[in-house]
């Protein structure tokens, strides 16, 4: 069985082409949101201009440290961890 980690903490990566994720890591497997449209906000930092992409994606981050008691559907588990 391949070694599983849980590296639960929110972060905001930035791809070698300039789009910004929201990442982490849940039992083993990466999950990256790239707008807000899972916790129902129109936040998508990728679709306006580079210079004010990052304002955006912070904004995502906060969005999803704010709503975090709130379940996701399609997974078993809140925020926190």
């Amino acid at each position: 069985m391949p070694h599983q980690t849980s590296d639960c903490r929110l972060r905001l990566v930035q791809s070698k082409s300039g789009r910004f994720f929201v990442q982490f890591n849940f039992q083993g497997k990466r999950y990256r949101f790239a707008n807000g449209s899972v916790l129902g906000l129109d936040l998508h930092p990728n679709r306006g201009p580079i210079s004010s992409r990052r304002a955006v994606a912070t904004e995502l981050l906060m969005a999803f440290e704010d709503q975090g008691t709130r379940p996701l559907p399609w997974l078993s588990w809140t925020w926190p961890f």
